[in-house]
């Protein structure tokens, strides 16, 4: 029995825009015949079982373009919907129990060299609309990967999103009664971590003893895939130590199989400081320290360890020149004062960023340099 990937990366992002709405779409190969899950999920983790959806594959030059799912506040392409294109129907579904998570992402049976190419997600109806890209390649050739054990291409997600991890078997073989592991494998600073574990209905998360401590209560399964062979798991509020490794090991079939995939957990800068992290720096303090008719001499203050990195910006985001930062330390703490001089009027920002845990924190304050003098229209924010 062959173990083949059911090839996903579910991105949801702090910020709503992820590669693929930046034009970058997301690639996922995998091979014909075989099942594939299309990622597209919101940021927010908003409830979306009463929204709206679209899923397409995009115009090519050989063919028009295909309405693949819909989904409208409950009704979709499954239960009633008519304009699905006639190739896709009866193998598209997505995943109820995912809409209330923001997860919009749906998988494809039996996949066909013709399913390759690009797709796209849609939510029309959102304040914001947003687009999500993902460029599927059906590979004919099949590959036996069984005995290769190493990772394919990693799989890419920000801080603090939610990931899927493909394991699926080629046969569609049902599951439910089946034994498969999830393990984080062993780093250099840390020992083998249990992820997940099913075993003929049994699991970590009703009743299992077993898993690692930072899994508990953030990774869960697909229930009602499992009877299409389908073993996926998905783990929610990425941490960085999350990158690694990882196998979906299906020990007691014959051959036993074992399937390695790769996590990279990018870090994301924003404002920590509900977290409690030992060191983190507190909003920044800005005064006036002098001003004239031309300028303005601004003073930003700022502590914490790590060693914060400080700097002035304009309401632009562009970087301003400032003097050389004043640095000291005691009680374990970096403390920074940065000096800048500003000549235009305009809403300044002062910006600590500690990189190491991913905390970045600012404060502003409105400037209006005049022709007969200058002054602070308004205090710091």
């Amino acid at each position: 029995m062959e173990l083949l990937p059911l090839l996903c990366l579910c991105l949801l992002t702090r910020s709503g825009i992820t590669s693929a709405q930046l034009n970058r779409p997301t690639v996922i190969t995998v091979e014909e015949g075989t099942d594939v899950m299309l990622p597209c999920s919101l940021s927010t983790k908003e409830n979306i079982e009463f929204k709206l959806f679209e899923w397409r594959k995009v115009l090519q030059k050989d063919e028009g373009l295909k309405e693949v799912f819909l989904y409208d506040g409950g009704i979709h392409y499954n239960n009633g919907l008519d304009g699905q294109s006639e190739e896709f129907k009866g193998r598209v579904s997505h995943f109820p129990d995912e809409l209330k998570h923001g997860n919009a992402s749906i998988i494809i049976r039996n996949t066909k060299i013709s399913d390759s190419g690009e797709y796209t997600c849609y939510f029309p109806r959102l304040q914001s609309p947003q687009k999500f890209n993902i460029k599927l390649v059906v590979d004919p050739i099949l590959k036996d990967r069984r005995r290769k054990n190493i990772p394919g291409q990693p799989l890419i997600v920000e801080q603090d999103s939610d990931v899927m991890l493909p394991c699926s078997l080629s046969t569609k073989e049902n599951t439910e009664k089946k034994l498969f592991d999830w393990k984080k494998v062993a780093q250099k600073d840390d020992g083998l971590k249990e992820v997940f574990l099913y075993d003929g209905g049994s699991h970590y998360n009703n009743g299992l003893d077993g898993q690692s401590e930072e899994f508990k209560g953030r990774v869960s399964h697909f229930p009602d895939e499992l009877k299409h062979g389908n073993a996926s798991i998905i783990i929610r509020n990425t941490t960085l130590v999350d990158s690694g490794v990882y196998t979906c090991a299906f020990p007691r079939l014959q051959p036993p199989h074992t399937f390695y995939i790769e996590l990279v957990v990018v870090p994301v800068l924003k404002d920590r400081s509900s977290e409690n992290i030992p060191g983190v720096a507190s909003k920044p303090s800005i005064t006036s320290l002098k001003a004239t008719k031309d300028w303005s001499l601004l003073r930003c203050k700022v502590h914490g360890n790590p060693k914060p990195e400080v700097k002035w910006q304009d309401s632009d985001g562009n970087k301003r020149n400032a003097e050389e930062p004043q640095v000291t330390e005691k009680r374990g703490l970096f403390y920074i004062t940065l000096n800048a001089n500003v000549t235009k009027s305009d809403l300044y920002r002062c910006v600590a960023t500690q990189e190491t845990i991913s905390h970045q924190i600012s404060a502003e304050t409105d400037v209006h340099i005049s022709g007969e003098g200058a002054e602070k229209t308004s205090g710091e924010s």
